[in-house]
């Protein structure tokens, strides 16, 4: 029987998610096997993307694909993730063949000590302190979540060869994460509060707030979805049966230090 769904590229994080719950459009390729490291400076992991993306760009398929929030923030673009991110968004918007779907931080039931809450979950495993910017605030998101604003935004016929932002209008401080985090896996935590200015960028997309606005997906208060992140977060990504499973009804308490 031949397969209707959407073509997925990539087997992490988010390629994963698009597996439990794919789109039922076979003119569609998800690309997702992006760098997943925001800190990685090799640029062979940067070509070898350009050129996979490159190669699906030649099939007869709209392409989705994930950027970056932070692509808005000025201080980050001396990065090679986001440099890369960028010059990947120009050869799509010329292409006309893409959707480019800008996301925040992800939070999924894979740990990666390379993510944001992946590194302060580390962190809090092996009792390390981590430098925590004052003033910085981090948007994130569950990885179910993307696909279910994907969903919609597909469902809609929105304009395509365009750039969405999907995700809350909120965000967080990394010690509100921390803190978060600390709580709910009942250990004690210490830190470092490092002075530092962050610009703010603002990410709301209108036409993204138009359609999800009919098909409520984050709750009004902030809190109410970070301790859902986290929750989610700590009962799926502590199995090693698979990368994904139903919610344990029970988490083991770490030793504090």
């Amino acid at each position: 029987m031949q397969n209707s769904n959407a073509k997925i590229v990539g087997n992490g994080l988010i390629a994963q998610a698009f597996y439990r719950c794919p789109i039922p459009d076979k003119t569609i390729t998800i690309f997702a096997s992006g760098v997943s490291n925001s800190s990685c400076v090799d640029p062979s992991e940067y070509e070898r993307e350009s050129l996979l993306l490159q190669s699906e760009l030649k099939e007869s398929r709209l392409l989705l694909y994930f950027s970056s929030f932070a692509i808005a923030d000025p201080g980050l673009m001396n990065r090679p993730y986001f440099q890369h991110k960028a010059e990947i968004e120009r050869v799509l918007l010329r292409s006309q063949k893409a959707v480019i779907l800008r996301l925040p931080n992800v939070v999924g039931p894979i740990p990666n000590p390379h993510t944001f809450v992946g590194y302060l979950h580390q962190c809090l495993l092996t009792g390390k302190k981590p430098d925590l910017w004052a003033n910085a605030l981090r948007y994130i998101i569950w990885v179910d979540d993307v696909t279910k604003i994907v969903q919609i935004l597909v469902a809609s016929e929105q304009p395509i060869h365009t750039v969405y932002s999907i995700g809350p209008t909120y965000s967080y401080t990394p010690l509100e994460v921390y803190s978060e985090l600390a709580f709910q896996m009942e250990m004690d935590f210490e830190y470092t509060l490092r002075p530092g200015d962050s610009i703010p960028y603002k990410h709301e997309d209108p036409n993204v707030q138009a359609i999800i606005s009919k098909n409520p997906i984050f709750p009004n208060n902030r809190q109410d979805y970070l301790k859902r992140i986290i929750e989610l977060y700590l009962k799926n990504s502590i199995s090693k049966d698979g990368p994904y499973h139903e919610p344990l009804k029970g988490l083991p308490k770490p030793k504090t230090k």
